[in-house]
């Protein structure tokens, strides 16, 4: 692809590794263009990976206690058990999963977990980024970097990526996505850049103020005025925003201009952005705004949430979620009670603060949940 992941940081919730040993995935290869169109199939398939890891331990509902003490000691036996299996999946998650190997704990954290382990390839040699666990309300987070989206996107498809994030795990948003183009001919260079600012082609939206365009030259004088640049580089908006923007000349960074080498990178760096992104890097970073759809001449892919959409996913993946987790337990409880469904749910009501969908999905929700089963609302 043109367009190339070169940062990628992610949140998941540690439990949902449990899912990995019945990680299924759709075989269509719909966003896979070396795949000609008439060879795609539509079949949920179990993913070869899935075997890989190991089943979930189960809590024997036989066992019999002859004292309190007897039933804590199962419980700690069993939640060290199951740390243990939880542990295990992260490992071979990232070793069979994303091609990257994870060092044992360093003994502190980093972004406010308190533990934390270095991300390398399978030789140990090139540094790829970190993994945080422990607190944060029970997650895990991956930060990748660039050396290390290489290594896992020249083993695995960014779609196929995706399914293992969304579909698997669980993960609706990235906490960074930096999407980079290069070009090797310097006709998008930090001038077509100043060009493209001056003409109000960074705006991604229509009201508002144009983001802030800040010039990041070194360089030194020579013979007639001639500027010989130690660091050439635009930037556009602010770090603390959701799109922020870097050209640059990627030559001088490397020490290859004096070679004659043309390389100039247009990077973006995306913040909480949809996980969507990763089916089409591409098309995902030619609809971000006029800027970036004059350089990729790929069909725009829009990631950005649309409001009855994002109120869809919020519906229906709460519901999807909700049916895996606990589907099995409400048909016994429902068989139990002889199909009284309002009794199950008055046993399972909570006392206290109710969660809530925002006032303003009210109608949306009526909407979606109203329409017939023949005729679903995709997210």
């Amino acid at each position: 692809m043109a367009v190339s992941i070169d940062y990628l940081c992610f949140t998941f919730k540690v439990k949902d590794l449990r899912h990995c040993g019945r990680a299924t995935f759709m075989d269509t290869h719909e966003h896979d263009p070396k795949v000609m169109k008439k060879l795609r199939r539509n079949t949920v398939m179990i993913n070869p990976l899935a075997r890989l890891f190991p089943q979930e331990p189960v809590f024997l509902t036989d066992f019999r206690a002859h004292s309190a003490d007897d039933i804590e000691t199962y419980r700690e036996f069993f939640r060290a058990q199951y740390t243990e299996y939880l542990e295990r999946c992260l490992r071979l998650f990232t070793t069979h999963v994303l091609g990257l190997t994870m060092t044992a704990p360093r003994g502190f954290g980093f972004q406010f977990y308190t533990e934390s382990m270095k991300l390398t390839t399978a030789d140990g040699e090139d540094f790829c980024g970190f993994v945080g666990i422990g607190g944060n309300q029970d997650t895990v987070h991956f930060q990748i970097n660039g050396t290390g989206c290489k290594h896992v996107f020249t083993k695995l498809p960014a779609w196929e990526l995706h399914g293992w994030l969304s579909n698997v795990l669980g993960i609706k948003q990235l906490a960074r996505l930096d999407l980079a183009f290069d070009d090797y001919h310097g006709l998008f260079d930090c001038n077509y850049a100043l060009k493209a600012a001056y003409e109000d082609a960074f705006r991604t939206a229509s009201r508002g103020v144009s983001p802030t365009v800040n010039e990041n030259h070194k360089y030194r004088f020579g013979e007639n005025g001639t500027k010989h640049y130690s660091q050439e580089m635009v930037t556009v908006g602010s770090r603390t925003s959701r799109i922020y923007w870097r050209i640059y000349n990627k030559a001088l960074e490397q020490n290859l201009a004096q070679n004659g080498m043309v390389w100039y990178r247009t990077e973006c760096e995306l913040k909480k952005w949809d996980i969507d992104a990763l089916l089409n890097p591409d098309g995902a970073f030619a609809a971000l705004n006029a800027f970036s759809a004059s350089i990729s001449s790929t069909p725009v892919f829009n990631t950005k949430p649309q409001p009855e959409k994002r109120v869809a996913c919020d519906v229906l993946s709460a519901a999807y979620w909700m049916r895996r987790q606990y589907g099995k337990i409400l048909n016994a409880l429902i068989e139990e009670f002889d199909g009284d469904i309002p009794k199950v749910i008055g046993l399972l009501q909570r006392d206290g603060r109710k969660f809530r969908f925002p006032d303003t999905y009210a109608a949306l929700i009526q909407s979606i949940t109203n329409r017939s089963v023949s005729d679903p609302l995709e997210c």
